[in-house]
């Protein structure tokens, strides 16, 4: 009689979780060959999109093809030590990321005011 496979238990995923990573904190001389590799220990990445402008570098997106995968990879290298810097993994959320540019935005305008006070 031969053993019963076993199978992964798929559970009920937190509705945050996405396909879609946000990562930051990265070296700035970071490759997309290095993030695929990286990233790609935890399953088939579909895409990177690396940050190049000043205010984006150091940042990347990570589309997984599976979400598991994703949720496994942002688990595992949420504040992984790379470099000198620990790595910030978190799932996208355009709402949070949209209300973080508006708060950029407020406060350069409020840094602009003040400079033009003195």
């Amino acid at each position: 009689m031969s053993a019963p496979v076993l199978r992964p238990r798929i559970s009920r995923l937190n509705p945050e979780v996405t396909r879609l990573l946000f990562v930051r904190n990265l070296p700035f001389k970071i490759t997309k060959e290095d993030l695929y590799e990286l990233f790609g220990r935890y399953g088939a990445v579909h895409s990177i999109y690396l940050g190049n402008t000043n205010e984006t570098r150091g940042t990347c997106y990570i589309m997984y093809c599976n979400i598991y995968d994703a949720k496994m990879a942002c688990d595992d290298l949420d504040n992984k030590k790379m470099g000198k810097m620990y790595l910030r993994v978190q799932y996208y959320n355009k709402k949070r990321m949209e209300k973080n540019e508006e708060d950029k935005k407020r406060r350069r305008e409020l840094d602009e005011r003040q400079m033009d006070s003195f």
